[in-house]
């Protein structure tokens, strides 16, 4: 039989657990809450939670003809077909950026390949990006 002094113990531990505060983190990567507050006062973050395909969807005009895949897509729902159906509309309405080889050399390629490296210097201090910086702080210089 449990004592009820160690039954209380336990159900404390559990309610404190399930009632923690998640720790507020910005993109996976924890941050500190004072730091997350000012963000969020200074209109840095969202103040609502991300809009599913189906919410975005079933916001726009789907009377438009080009809208016509998007509106098929929604009523079958099927949300790869939505998802594709969004993105075919939406590139159509903002096309993604490309650019075209000028011929040209580069004005400093010096700069060009420093600036393509895997790793950042600054004031002397060597700071890993891209494939190099996983795990850990992203920020945190080389040794």
């Amino acid at each position: 039989m449990i004592k009820p002094f160690v039954l209380c113990c336990i159900l404390a531990g559990f309610t404190a657990t399930c009632f923690a505060e998640e720790p507020n983190t910005l993109g996976g990567h924890p941050i500190a809450p004072e730091a997350y507050q000012r963000l969020e006062k200074a209109g840095f973050l969202p103040q609502r939670p991300e809009m599913s395909d189906r919410e975005l969807a079933e916001k726009l005009d789907l009377t438009l003809p080009q809208m016509a895949q998007v509106k098929k897509a929604l009523e079958s729902s099927d949300p790869a077909a939505l998802q594709k159906a969004l993105g075919e509309y939406l590139d159509s309405r903002l096309p993604p950026r490309t650019y075209q080889p000028s011929g040209k050399p580069p004005r400093d390629p010096e700069a060009a390949d420093r600036y393509l490296k895997d790793e950042v210097v600054v004031y002397g201090r060597t700071f890993p990006v891209g494939r190099k910086s996983t795990g850990g702080n992203p920020w945190a210089p080389t040794p």
